[in-house]
């Protein structure tokens, strides 16, 4: 209960930070919930060029094959990489995607087959015109 406490308090303040710091930028705030191998996020318009993933993510630890996911950024116009983030099941992580450019842009998640639930009650995506 007390490790549910702090993720929720860190991610509140981080949200807060984001949209403190994001002015004029685009902000997401979604839920994060997969147990199948691959989870492809929403397309999302991006109009500055660098974007801020970041997390408290949660996942049972019995059963799991791996203590890891990856998310990977890609851009919709070419269908390239922008880049992947490699992070634990458990706890809080952020990741900087610089020179995204503008545009839609989806998140692509995987992890291992064991059916275990990763979860976040909400990742902050953001953009911003200059590099973090």
């Amino acid at each position: 209960m007390k490790k549910k406490i702090i993720s929720f308090l860190i991610l509140a303040f981080m949200f807060v930070a984001t949209m403190l710091t994001a002015s004029g930028a685009n902000t997401y705030y979604v839920p994060l919930s997969f147990s199948i191998p691959t989870h492809y996020g929403s397309w999302r318009n991006y109009t500055s060029a660098h974007i801020t993933w970041q997390a408290s993510l949660s996942a049972p630890t019995a059963g799991a094959t791996s203590t890891i996911i990856t998310a990977s950024l890609f851009r919709q116009e070419d269908g390239t990489l922008v880049g992947s983030h490699t992070m634990p099941r458990n706890g809080w992580s952020i990741k900087f995607y610089n020179n995204a450019r503008t545009g839609n842009r989806r998140f692509y998640y995987t992890k291992s087959n064991d059916g275990i639930t990763v979860s976040s009650s909400g990742v902050i995506i953001s953009s911003s015109s200059t590099p973090n």
